[in-house]
């Protein structure tokens, strides 16, 4: 993992082969001791495991796709639960075949790289659990 800051306060964050994304993103997010962030990105992946919330049941469907990966878009947020760093975020995924599938991410290794633009908040985001839906989602205090 490698980042470096712009000129307007953005981070650029380049993950490499072999770093697992989502604890490389966390870890990123306390050494900057950032509020929150939203986070995009591109990149190719290794095993990434993706899920499907139906509204109704509380959990997740989770699915693993095995093999290596392009990460067509890659979209979220970094905010606080618990007091420690939390990555919500979708990513699109696109195979050999060129057909694209897409959910809430869990994780991945990086197959080859991943870049990664960070925008800092001003303002802390802490979440909060929300037990009709099973979530833990922004606290808008």
């Amino acid at each position: 993992m490698k980042y470096k800051q712009d000129g307007n306060g953005i981070y650029l964050l380049r993950l490499d082969r072999g770093d697992k994304m989502r604890k490389s993103i966390e870890s990123f997010f306390l050494e900057t001791k950032l509020n929150g962030a939203s986070v995009q990105g591109i990149g190719a992946l290794e095993d990434p495991e993706l899920g499907y919330l139906p509204p109704d049941t509380k959990f997740f469907d989770r699915k693993l796709f095995s093999g290596s990966w392009e990460l067509v878009s890659f979209s979220g947020n970094l905010t606080y639960k618990e007091e420690k760093p939390f990555l919500h975020a979708h990513a699109i995924i696109s195979g050999h075949n060129y057909a694209v599938v897409g959910g809430h991410f869990f994780d991945a290794n990086v197959s080859v790289l991943c870049e990664l633009v960070i925008t800092p908040f001003q303002k802390r985001i802490n979440r909060v659990e929300n037990h009709t839906l099973g979530i833990h989602e922004w606290d808008m205090k």
